[in-house]
């Protein structure tokens, strides 16, 4: 791909209360890392993690240090998806990549987390994007730096059958509008555009970005609450499972309000995932073999 970014490497959801959304995300079905402190900063996380992405679930834990801007961003968006993260396996040449591009991205800089368990932190290499980079999204890029220890084989596992990041959905007012600047971005031929709605393929994995209208066509009986925001935001976030009966029963046994719609995804509304409207999407079969 283009300027050496390979595809999303995780979604920051922002929280209140960092232990009450580890419960809420264990009744979906999901397996979380035990909890990660970000070094020199008061926030900290568990992980949702899969083969090639992750979410993660961020909180303060520690009023007295500094946040870096994530209270800044928690009081702006409400809890919620906050920031959009793209992997590189070179954080420096991605940043001189995009330099050249007009894409002005900040310094890499060097951050690590330590998680319960572990005798040594992870280490990550990241840098900033400016946020008309992906209007909505605060974007930034990261490199892992211990993706040896990264994942464990039962963090993978997870009761849901979730395998993996599907896609991500960013509401904007006018989606044709950025054909261009992601064809830039991601390289020629990485976009298509369906009526009002753009399509960015970024990896395994897809941005695509609606109206507001949309948004709500596009996830029909899900209810959206009293909640209002003003484009941009990320409006939904999609993961792949495996077995979506499984999963669907994951959630009737939980007692989970959701919608089955007719393709047979699984739609939870925000109320049910601290502001995330989660979209659980079966597996799509091999062809051939």
């Amino acid at each position: 791909m283009a300027n050496g970014l390979t595809g999303i490497d995780h979604v920051v959801l922002g929280l209140g209360a960092l232990e009450r959304g580890y419960e809420t995300f264990r009744r979906l079905g999901f397996t979380l890392t035990p909890l990660g402190r970000h070094e020199g900063l008061g926030t900290g996380n568990f992980c949702i993690m899969f083969p090639d992405d992750y979410l993660e679930l961020m909180g303060l834990v520690d009023s007295s240090l500094p946040g870096f801007n994530f209270e800044d961003l928690l009081e702006r968006k409400g809890e919620g998806p906050l920031r959009l993260v793209f992997a590189s396996q070179d954080v420096d040449a991605t940043v001189k990549a995009l330099r050249a591009q007009g894409i002005e991205a900040g310094e890499p800089r060097d951050v690590s987390r330590l998680v319960e368990g572990m005798r040594d932190p992870l280490r990550f290499r990241v840098a900033d994007l400016p946020p008309e980079t992906v209007p909505g999204a605060d974007p930034f890029i990261c490199q892992h730096l211990s993706a040896d220890r990264l994942r464990r084989p039962e963090w993978l596992e997870h009761e849901n059958t979730a395998s993996g990041i599907h896609g991500i959905t960013i509401v904007v007012e006018d989606p044709p509008a950025l054909q261009d600047h992601f064809d830039t971005l991601f390289g020629a031929g990485s976009t298509a555009m369906t009526d009002d709605t753009l399509s960015v393929f970024i990896g395994s994995s897809a941005l695509f970005f609606v109206t507001p209208d949309d948004l709500r066509v596009l996830n029909p009986g899900v209810r959206f609450g009293d909640r209002k925001q003003q484009p941009p935001y990320i409006g939904a976030v999609s993961v792949t499972v495996r077995d979506s009966e499984k999963a669907e029963k994951v959630l009737r046994e939980a007692g989970i309000d959701y919608v089955r719609d007719i393709d047979g995804i699984l739609r939870l509304p925000p109320q049910e995932a601290h502001g995330v409207l989660l979209e659980l999407h079966a597996m799509r079969p091999s062809v051939g073999g």
